[in-house]
Protein backbone atom coordinates (compact mmCIF):
# COMPACT_ATOMS: atom_id res chain seq x y z
CA UNK A 1 0.00 0.00 0.00
CA UNK A 2 2.56 2.14 1.10
CA UNK A 3 4.27 2.02 -2.52
CA UNK A 4 1.44 2.47 -4.24
CA UNK A 5 1.23 5.31 -2.41
CA UNK A 6 4.65 6.45 -3.10
CA UNK A 7 4.28 5.77 -7.00
CA UNK A 8 1.40 8.27 -6.89
CA UNK A 9 2.92 10.86 -5.37
CA UNK A 10 5.83 10.58 -7.37
CA UNK A 11 3.55 10.40 -11.06
CA UNK A 12 1.72 13.40 -9.55
CA UNK A 13 4.57 15.22 -8.89
CA UNK A 14 6.49 14.46 -12.26
CA UNK A 15 3.19 15.64 -14.00
CA UNK A 16 2.99 19.17 -11.90
CA UNK A 17 6.92 19.67 -12.59
CA UNK A 18 5.85 18.58 -16.61
CA UNK A 19 3.50 20.77 -16.68
CA UNK A 20 5.26 24.08 -15.12
CA UNK A 21 8.17 23.48 -17.45
CA UNK A 22 5.60 23.47 -20.64
CA UNK A 23 3.88 26.28 -19.15
CA UNK A 24 5.95 28.35 -17.78
CA UNK A 25 8.10 29.35 -20.82
CA UNK A 26 4.70 30.11 -22.42
CA UNK A 27 3.12 32.59 -20.14
CA UNK A 28 6.32 34.54 -20.05
CA UNK A 29 5.47 34.98 -23.61
CA UNK A 30 2.10 35.77 -23.42
CA UNK A 31 2.95 38.79 -20.51
CA UNK A 32 6.22 39.68 -23.23
CA UNK A 33 3.43 40.03 -25.89
CA UNK A 34 0.79 41.77 -23.61
CA UNK A 35 3.64 44.20 -22.76
CA UNK A 36 4.02 44.83 -26.51
CA UNK A 37 0.43 45.45 -27.33
CA UNK A 38 0.45 48.18 -24.69
CA UNK A 39 3.72 49.63 -25.84
CA UNK A 40 1.95 49.44 -29.46
CA UNK A 41 -1.27 51.26 -28.07
CA UNK A 42 -0.01 53.65 -26.47
CA UNK A 43 2.12 54.51 -29.43
CA UNK A 44 -1.09 54.16 -31.52
CA UNK A 45 -2.44 56.92 -29.45
CA UNK A 46 0.23 59.25 -30.11
CA UNK A 47 -0.09 58.94 -33.86
CA UNK A 48 -3.66 59.52 -33.31
CA UNK A 49 -3.20 62.83 -31.74
CA UNK A 50 -0.35 63.71 -34.38
CA UNK A 51 -2.65 63.10 -37.16
CA UNK A 52 -5.62 64.97 -36.03
CA UNK A 53 -3.55 68.08 -34.99
CA UNK A 54 -1.81 67.34 -38.77
CA UNK A 55 -5.59 67.20 -39.93
CA UNK A 56 -6.40 70.40 -38.07
CA UNK A 57 -3.63 72.37 -39.64
CA UNK A 58 -4.63 71.36 -42.92
CA UNK A 59 -7.97 72.07 -42.39
CA UNK A 60 -6.68 75.85 -41.04
CA UNK A 61 -4.88 76.41 -44.24
CA UNK A 62 -7.56 75.64 -46.31
CA UNK A 63 -10.06 77.49 -44.89
CA UNK A 64 -8.07 80.54 -42.76
CA UNK A 65 -6.03 82.84 -44.46
CA UNK A 66 -4.27 84.14 -41.18
CA UNK A 67 -2.77 80.33 -40.92
CA UNK A 68 -1.50 80.62 -44.49
CA UNK A 69 0.15 83.89 -43.93
CA UNK A 70 1.76 82.82 -40.65
CA UNK A 71 2.95 79.63 -42.56
CA UNK A 72 4.29 81.99 -45.19
CA UNK A 73 6.11 84.38 -43.26
CA UNK A 74 7.62 81.47 -41.04
CA UNK A 75 8.97 79.03 -44.15
CA UNK A 76 9.53 81.32 -46.79
CA UNK A 77 10.39 84.73 -44.88
CA UNK A 78 7.75 86.67 -46.57
CA UNK A 79 6.78 90.15 -45.57
CA UNK A 80 4.01 92.57 -46.01
CA UNK A 81 4.90 96.18 -48.01
CA UNK A 82 6.56 98.61 -46.12
CA UNK A 83 7.43 95.82 -43.20
CA UNK A 84 10.83 95.31 -41.79
CA UNK A 85 12.26 91.65 -40.89
CA UNK A 86 15.13 91.74 -38.56
CA UNK A 87 17.34 88.59 -38.55
CA UNK A 88 19.31 87.75 -35.51
CA UNK A 89 22.27 85.44 -36.10
CA UNK A 90 23.12 83.70 -32.24
CA UNK A 91 27.05 83.11 -31.78
CA UNK A 92 28.42 79.77 -32.21
CA UNK A 93 28.69 77.56 -29.33
CA UNK A 94 32.32 78.14 -27.50
CA UNK A 95 33.63 74.67 -25.92
CA UNK A 96 35.21 74.88 -22.65
CA UNK A 97 38.07 74.22 -23.60
CA UNK A 98 38.72 76.99 -26.19
CA UNK A 99 37.14 79.22 -23.39
CA UNK A 100 40.30 78.27 -21.70
CA UNK A 101 42.49 79.57 -24.01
Amino acid sequence: MKSENFVFAAVVILVICGMAYVLLPAYADYKQSRREAEELEQRLLQVDLRSQEVRQRIQALKTNPAAVERVAREKFGWCRANEKIYHFDTPPQSRPAEALQ
